[in-house]
């Protein structure tokens, strides 16, 4: 092989592995819903995407809601509504023997606020100017989450509960 054809297979391999790791500095972004529930989402649109993929098995009808899914990452999923019966806080508990979920996977940790040994907290300014809001990981370990919660505020009291011990509210 000569050398100017082993230059440009060298060029096409680095070029086909920077463009699959992507642009430069371009960072995981924290994530604006949880298996499609968003904040401010009203409560029969949830119901309606839910319903796809799990049950209520606390809750119904209150505005405290936890749902057991059908899904190979998160087990459950607990929805908090407000007043107007929109989401105000929604958690996502991963299944312990389901696909596991990196710190890493919700969003860049450069960018979180440590707390604890193993809880990332991400305070999130939507780019189109909406009101601020939390996205906080939770587990038990260094490496894999246990929970995933986005809520509004940008306060820690606003940051739900990681147990879903209580869905009687």
């Amino acid at each position: 092989m000569n050398v100017h054809r082993f230059a440009r297979i060298v060029l096409a391999l680095a070029t086909t592995v920077t463009l699959a790791a992507g642009p430069a500095g371009a960072a995981k972004r924290p994530p604006t819903e949880l298996l499609g529930v968003r904040l401010d989402m009203p409560e029969h649109e949830v119901q309606r995407r839910l319903l796809r993929i799990g049950t209520v098995v606390a809750g119904a009808g209150t505005p405290k809601q936890s749902w057991a899914l059908r899904n190979r990452r998160y087990g459950y999923l607990v929805v908090r509504y407000g007043p107007d019966w929109r989401v105000r806080w929604v958690t996502g508990f991963a299944r312990k023997e389901g696909r596991r979920i990196r710190y890493g996977d919700i969003a860049d940790l450069k960018d979180a606020q440590r707390s604890g040994y193993y809880i990332f907290t991400w305070y999130v300014t939507p780019p189109d100017g909406g009101e601020r809001y939390l996205v906080s990981a939770r587990g038990s370990d260094s490496l894999y989450v246990s929970s995933v919660s986005l809520s509004r505020g940008g306060t820690r009291s606003s940051v739900p509960s990681a147990a879903p011990a209580d869905t009687s509210e």
